[in-house]
């Protein structure tokens, strides 16, 4: 490995004083990028001279070079021309052809309202530039509210008007296939938005800047508004729907588009998913007679209340993120193909956090909060402790299962194409070390929404920061010797720090949950461990049997996996789990209330 402890030292230095400079700066830095003396906008009519700097050299990794081949054209020269603004929106209109032809006149002469920066004598001046994208309402409402905000804050900002929308707007932009074949084509008009911004006077050239309001990620949010309500509600089974509809968007859509508007059939898909559960949510909202369009009341003490409670929780997210970054720049660092098996082993052990943890921490959080509420302290530490017992009895033989047969499972839902079976061998490696964390962050997840449940949301943000800290340690240990193996043990180390700190810093609060939980925790390990040695004995009888190929990949998971969970819910029926007769019992009334209704 050619880089130094010392090299991965420069990165971390890097993006700590990225976030730090970020810090201090923001309160005034959106006001400091104008000079002294004030210039005059160019008029309307007047034309200039610009050139595409779009990048077409071949990318290192083949899955990001057939997404780029969709998306790049070849560099050429045009004209930048500016116009009188209309209906008064900005101070001119900027126009210059799209890189990519629609066949439409009209649609293929892109328009951007320009929003010039001025100094405080209201003096056009040169400044940095942000291009903003609009969201899909027709009146682009919410991106002129950028612009504009940007703009007071003294930067030069331009609204593209993507295809189909404002001036470029024609009678057929509603068709679903005119739709379709402006994604590539908005793609493309943006980053040539850039080159054309460049070429205008007033704009500096140092920092060229994009914002986009995503409308998936808008009906995404509000299904989850909708989502928390129903839990608050303690109505859990449209919630229960919610992720197998989203991914049944995605399943159908992206297939049926693909051949048409290639990886954007993703996107399609996502957003088609997120209306899907958006609707689902609505209808249940309803159904529970809450009223959705009520005024808003923004001076409500509530309101409020609920901002400062979120405070921390974005401060949390946007550590998260920053650490998220830093594992991908190092990731990239040590192996060309080190991000794909770190993605790939993480959407692994993900699935039981968040099809158990999450599911059980989101249910038990109404109850939590009712219980600290009313002052019922021994209600509230006998609830946590039940929800961390039933948690365990179900994520602990979902992580024996994909550290026994996580092999074949990658090999079943990944080994095809361009992914070899070099790969498979590498993804399980990093799968059965994040398999440790996934234990611990399984856990974490319901000590987190207990002092949600308390109104306390600063000490769970403060641990994550702590827990970042962990990481960047450990990573720094091991990235040298490990490569990117280092990386998900610090992942690891992060998942074991921020639980063990925040299971001490709550019985520090709220006090011991009581022996039931450690015997409840100490037979579903002796469960799981009778669970694994079954496993492995059924295997060698099995596995000589079974035929080669994706059938027999196929029989391995479902026998070998059936026989663990029999073995293992054996164990639970012999030992007098209560969890185990409670889950028994939620699963024979569920039967039988199908069966009544068939």
């Amino acid at each position: 490995m050619s880089r130094s402890v010392w090299g991965y030292g420069g990165v971390f230095q890097q993006y700590w004083l990225c976030a730090l400079v970020a810090v201090l700066q923001l309160p005034w830095c959106l006001t400091c990028v104008s000079p002294a003396v004030a210039e005059e906008l160019p008029r309307a009519g007047t034309v200039f001279r610009a050139r595409d700097t779009l990048d077409t050299s071949a990318d290192g990794l083949q899955d990001a070079q057939q997404c780029l081949e969709g998306l790049r054209w070849k560099p050429a020269d045009f004209e930048v021309r500016l116009e009188v603004p209309r209906d008064n929106e900005g101070d001119l209109l900027v126009r210059f052809p799209s890189p990519v032809s629609s066949g439409n006149g009209i649609n293929d002469l892109v328009s951007m309202e320009w929003y010039a920066a001025r100094d405080k004598d209201r003096r056009p001046c040169a400044a940095d530039c942000v291009i903003v994208v609009h969201e899909s309402g027709r009146g682009m409402t919410v991106g002129r509210i950028f612009a504009r905000g940007l703009n007071a804050q003294g930067l030069h900002t331009f609204l593209i008007h993507l295809p189909g929308y404002g001036a470029r707007r024609t009678p057929d932009a509603e068709r679903a296939e005119k739709m379709l074949d402006g994604l590539k084509q908005a793609v493309a008009d943006v980053r040539r938005a850039r080159d054309a911004a460049a070429s205008l006077p007033l704009i500096s050239g140092r920092v060229f800047g994009v914002q986009g309001t995503s409308l998936g990620g808008f009906v995404t949010s509000t299904a989850g508004v909708f989502m928390s309500v129903l839990y608050a509600l303690q109505r859990f089974s449209f919630p229960a729907l919610a992720t197998a509809i989203f991914n049944l968007g995605i399943v159908v859509a992206a297939p049926l588009l693909a051949p048409r508007i290639g990886i954007f059939s993703l996107a399609a898909g996502l957003l088609v998913g997120s209306a899907a559960q958006l609707l689902l949510m609505y209808s249940d909202v309803r159904r529970a007679g809450v009223l959705v369009l009520s005024p808003l009341h923004w001076r409500h003490p509530a309101l409020r209340r609920i901002l400062w409670l979120y405070l921390p929780i974005a401060v949390g997210l946007a550590v998260s993120l920053f650490q998220v970054g830093l594992d991908r720049r190092l990731a990239s660092g040590v192996g060309e193909q080190s991000i794909a098996w770190m993605a790939n082993a993480t959407t692994l052990q993900q699935m039981p956090l968040g099809l158990i943890s999450v599911a059980i921490s989101l249910a038990a959080l109404p109850q939590l909060s009712q219980y600290y509420a009313a002052g019922d302290e021994v209600g509230y530490r006998r609830t946590l402790g039940r929800g961390l017992r039933m948690l365990w009895m179900l994520v602990l033989p979902a992580g024996v299962l994909f550290w026994l047969l996580g092999e074949p499972i990658t090999r079943l839902l990944f080994q095809r194409g361009a992914f070899t079976a070099t790969d498979t061998e590498q993804v399980v490696a990093a799968l059965n070390i994040y398999l440790i964390g996934m234990l611990f962050a399984a856990v974490d997840y319901p000590l987190n929404f207990a002092f949600y449940a308390r109104f306390n949301t600063w000490l769970p943000a403060l641990v994550g920061v702590v827990s970042v800290g962990i990481y960047i340690l450990v990573a720094r240990a091991l990235i040298e010797p490990l490569g990117y193996l280092g990386l998900v043990w610090a992942d690891t180390a992060k998942q074991a720090g921020h639980a063990l700190i925040m299971g001490f810093l709550l019985w520090r609060v709220v006090g011991r949950l009581g022996a039931e939980t450690w015997r409840g925790f100490l037979a579903v390990a002796l469960a799981g461990g009778a669970m694994a040695l079954g496993t492995v004995g059924a295997a060698a009888l099995v596995v000589p049997w079974l035929p080669s190929g994706a059938t027999g990949t196929l029989l391995r998971v479902v026998l070998l996996g059936s026989a663990g969970f029999v073995i293992y819910a054996v164990l639970l029926a012999a030992l007098k789990l209560p969890e185990a007769r409670s889950a028994a019992a939620a699963l024979h009334h569920r039967f039988a209330f199908g069966r009544r209704t068939a």
